[in-house]
């Protein structure tokens, strides 16, 4: 069937390929395959895991030292003054020097001359006996101070070990700190980038399916209006030559 200009004008162009009697409909099949099927979307860009190793702390290893008790002074024996080297010695010397000058006055075996011996060694003796104590006391005050001294200089090791830890440890939570904070930063980026891509994909798809609903809503309107228009454009059934003409009945015209 020829197509008129007034249909040309009526249908944009060219209508003939949805216009005439027989075609098939236009076919309702578009990019996202059946039309009106739900695509899903695209899934987002795989989001990298979350790395980050944190650092194994260090166990600090020293021992921090224990003070050595020192016990209380302890007074050397009076009765024992007579065993001291000291006391001894001077108490020879003496006694020498003593016999010597009273044989020289031929006193030597008077009874004063012992006498004089033995309040001599017992003079002697007290003096001594003053002098073990005052040295036993040095000594003893000599070696606690050493103790006291050797225990703080452990003391202080330990400290500047334990100050050398704590500052290796301060340093090492410091890079893991900032190893932290870039591997977040990392992974938000990363995560953030998927969202955006996901909507991005998301919106995609639902422009692209409602241009599917608007070229389907076109395909049909234009089956709708080729059919009409067919209809309207088919010729009349031909004539079976094996059936009478009618007649029409002759009326004169009225003058």
């Amino acid at each position: 069937m020829a197509v008129t200009t007034a249909q040309r004008k009526r249908y944009g162009g060219n209508p003939a390929g949805v216009m005439q009697a027989g075609l098939p409909p236009i076919p309702m099949t578009l990019g996202y395959g059946t039309l009106g099927a739900a695509a899903p979307p695209v899934p987002p860009a795989a989001v990298p895991p979350f790395n980050y190793a944190a650092p194994t702390p260090e166990r600090f290893t020293g021992t921090a030292p224990t003070p050595t008790p020192y016990g209380d002074f302890t007074a050397p024996d009076p009765s024992k003054v007579a065993d001291d080297p000291y006391y001894q010695f001077r108490l020879a010397q003496g006694e020498k020097a003593r016999g010597r000058s009273a044989a020289a006055r031929g006193t030597l075996l008077s009874g004063g001359f012992l006498k004089g011996l033995e309040g001599f060694s017992q003079g002697l003796a007290s003096e001594e006996g003053q002098n073990a104590y005052t040295r036993a006391l040095q000594t003893y005050g000599a070696n606690r101070d050493t103790n006291a001294q050797n225990f703080g200089q452990r003391m202080s090791a330990f400290q500047g070990d334990l100050g050398g830890f704590n500052a290796n440890t301060g340093a090492a939570l410091g890079f893991g700190r900032l190893g932290l904070d870039a591997a977040t930063s990392q992974y938000d980026r990363a995560y953030g980038a998927a969202k955006d891509d996901r909507a991005y994909q998301q919106d995609l798809h639902g422009y692209e399916a409602q241009g599917d609903m608007a070229a389907q809503d076109f395909a049909r309107l234009a089956n709708e209006e080729a059919q009409r228009f067919a209809a309207a454009n088919r010729p009349p059934p031909a004539r079976d030559p094996r059936m009478p003409i009618p007649m029409r009945t002759f009326q004169p015209r009225r003058r």
